[in-house]
């Protein structure tokens, strides 16, 4: 009904004030009145029928985001933890993540969370950074936020990737971290991006990640590694294949998964990829990889019953 309706758009705003109101009371108190504001704001975010309301609005002249990234950086572990989980509800919602791209020094504070000694803290600013790359249904590359560049949403991204600690996540036992760094390199190379650090800033975490122990994370390490191949062109070819990506490819493509049938033919996409580029032109004559490569071959047979098998063929 129309009463309902006003009664919960009321009730709304009293709650999104509310945590305006404990922002600027853990602003301006003791550590244990901010973690107490953290963990509220961090609580309420979690429901993004109010939260643009919440994080839009400034309270005191400062934006609610600024207050949570000052929280996400408290020495405190617990209130931390309460901030960046906020940001990160936040940045689930379609309608929020242009504003969010919009904060001043906001991407900048994620990613040395990013590099946080707490895994939860480090887990949400991840989770965060991959989200606010994710473009809003209907949108392509129109976000408009900052001049220049093929697509203005991943240029500020892509320049703070190398600050980003994935190599180091690659090599650690984070699986679920695996998987959303490799989910973040797949987003960051758009179709049609040509930013001239495109293919320098992603290839060495990408192929990091083509190691991994997570079918999933690697697969996805492979479709970005597919993805620069063609956003960079040549460029993106010669990064990939200067930084090692044929081994954990070839790795890929023969099965190191039981099950990874996905895994082996987004491998065999990224390899088609790398081959069209004639700027290495050595880069395949192995008599190891023609081996490997050879040895799917009856595959083909299994085309039938296991077509991304004999897809990956």
């Amino acid at each position: 009904s129309l009463a309902s309706r006003a009664d919960a758009r009321s009730t709304t705003t009293t709650e999104a004030a509310a945590v305006r109101e404990a922002l600027v009371l853990g602003w301006r108190t003791a550590d244990a009145a901010a973690a107490d504001a953290a963990a509220a704001a961090e609580s309420a975010t979690r429901d993004t029928h109010w939260a643009h309301s919440a994080a839009s609005s400034p309270s005191g002249g400062v934006s609610p985001l600024f207050r949570l990234l000052e929280l996400s950086a408290s020495a405190d572990v617990p209130t931390a933890r309460c901030g960046v989980g906020a940001l990160r509800h936040l940045s689930r919602a379609d309608e929020l993540r242009p504003p969010m791209l919009r904060e001043p020094g906001l991407l900048q504070g994620l990613v040395l969370l990013s590099s946080a000694e707490d895994a939860r803290v480090q887990r949400h600013a991840f989770h965060a950074l991959l989200n606010l790359a994710t473009p809003p249904p209907g949108h392509s590359l129109q976000y408009e936020l900052v001049s220049g560049g093929t697509d203005p949403l991943v240029a500020p991204l892509i320049a703070l990737l190398p600050a980003m600690p994935i190599v180091a996540v690659a090599a650690g036992e984070d699986l679920e971290l695996q998987h959303a760094c490799s989910r973040l390199l797949h987003l960051l190379c758009r179709r049609g991006q040509h930013a001239p650090d495109l293919a320098a800033a992603v290839a060495p975490p990408a192929v990091a990640l083509l190691d991994s122990p997570h079918p999933l994370a690697a697969a996805a390490a492979a479709r970005a590694a597919t993805r620069l191949a063609d956003a960079a062109g040549s460029d993106g070819c010669v990064a990939l294949l200067d930084a090692g990506a044929l081994p954990p490819l070839v790795s890929l493509l023969t099965g190191r998964f039981r099950s990874g049938d996905d895994a082996s033919a987004h491998a065999a996409e990224a390899l088609i990829a790398l081959a069209k580029s004639r700027r290495r032109p050595g880069a395949f004559c192995s008599p190891a990889l023609f081996r490997a490569l050879a040895a799917q071959l009856p595959r083909l047979a299994t085309l039938e019953a296991q077509p991304r098998h004999g897809v990956a063929a």
